[in-house]
């Protein structure tokens, strides 16, 4: 799928086996006839798609599955299928998938991430009014400061002990794809609140260390 030429052998042993690596992840979950182990460890079954497992979204949304959408676009519309059935057997979007539980230590909802670029680039065929409700309610839970944020603009160091900063910058870039979907669906109204939360980001931007930083519930820097 991919030719590259170069003069030192060793670099392209490099690129090819790295090329490699991106191919062994995600898994096929479901079995010849479809069925595998659902999330409240039933059997399911996946109809018109294969069933995906090891969805680990945190280490992957930012250049693997842009790279499998690109190079194994069906690849990644099972991962979109996968994440679905997971929303209609548990109410909520995988954070961290693996054979059918929910590692639950990530952070941010980077499901959004995966939906909108398959969206931007006609990858797949979705039920869109179920994947953008999906995606309004993983925006709107109290998990991992998430009710801070919404409250705040940003994910307040008193209030939340870890991660803040990062928490806080991968909400906003989640929320800005939220808003790409909502743009593409006609919801102008969700468009412009989802624009607005994803700016959220500039709140932890300190202009003095031109650094991102972590800030109270007041406002102080931390």
């Amino acid at each position: 799928k991919i030719k590259v030429s170069s003069p030192d052998n060793n670099l392209k042993a490099i690129f090819y086996t790295s090329l490699y690596h991106c191919y062994i992840a995600p898994y096929r979950f479901s079995d010849v006839d479809g069925k595998y182990k659902d999330f409240n460890h039933e059997t399911g079954k996946a109809e018109g798609y294969t069933q995906c497992t090891l969805l680990s979204l945190w280490d992957t949304f930012r250049a693997l599955n842009p790279l499998l959408a690109l190079m194994q676009p069906k690849v990644e519309e099972d991962i979109i299928h996968s994440m679905m059935s997971k929303y209609r057997q548990t109410g909520e979007l995988p954070y961290w998938e693996i054979s059918g539980n929910e590692g639950g230590s990530m952070i941010g909802y980077h499901a959004a991430v995966l939906m909108a670029d398959a969206l931007a680039k006609k990858i797949g065929t979705y039920d869109l009014d179920e994947m953008y409700r999906a995606l309004i309610q993983v925006s709107e839970t109290e998990r991992k400061g998430l009710g801070f944020y919404r409250k705040f603009g940003f994910v307040p160091t008193d209030k939340e002990k870890n991660g803040t900063v990062s928490k806080t910058l991968e909400y906003a870039f989640d929320d800005w794809c939220i808003a790409q979907v909502a743009k593409q669906l006609g919801k102008s109204a969700d468009y412009g609140k989802y624009m607005a939360r994803s700016q959220n980001y500039k709140k932890l931007f300190d202009a003095n260390y031109r650094l991102f930083r972590g800030k109270n519930s007041d406002g102080s820097w931390y």
